[in-house]
């Protein structure tokens, strides 16, 4: 097997939930018994990469046409309106430390992605950054 530094990003799976995907390269010869190897580890094999759930997930929708918002389980658990700066604008600063917060508040740290109006998922690193 051999794994494509060029070849990796985030979808969404069948249920909806996102994952991480890695292209690679194996014999097909041994796909059959590769593919039930790894997915009693929960890694399948789907169009030559290798795919993982990211499993429970904080989604930032960014998305003209829908309600924007930190999405949890289906629930915005942080509303738009939440983090807007003086001007209207979104500030990242305020909404990463609205997450942090409520992350440490259910004692739960789960990745957390944007998502874009066409589907691109991307992941977001919410801790301050000092210097």
């Amino acid at each position: 097997m051999k794994l494509e530094s060029e070849g990796e990003g985030y979808m969404f799976g069948a249920c909806g939930e996102i994952c991480r995907w890695v292209r690679f390269e194996y014999d097909e010869n041994i796909e059959e018994y590769l593919s039930a190897y790894l997915s009693d580890r929960g890694v399948y094999i789907e169009n030559e990469c290798l795919v993982m759930t990211e499993g429970d997930s904080l989604t930032i929708q960014y998305d003209t046409r829908r309600d924007n918002g930190v999405w949890y389980g289906g629930k915005c658990v942080i509303d738009e309106d939440q983090y807007r700066d003086e001007s209207g604008g979104i500030s990242e600063e305020i909404r990463n430390e609205l997450i942090e917060n409520w992350m440490e508040k259910r004692g739960e740290f789960p990745g957390v992605f944007r998502v874009t109006q066409h589907g691109d998922i991307y992941p977001v690193s919410t801790l301050k950054v000092t210097k």
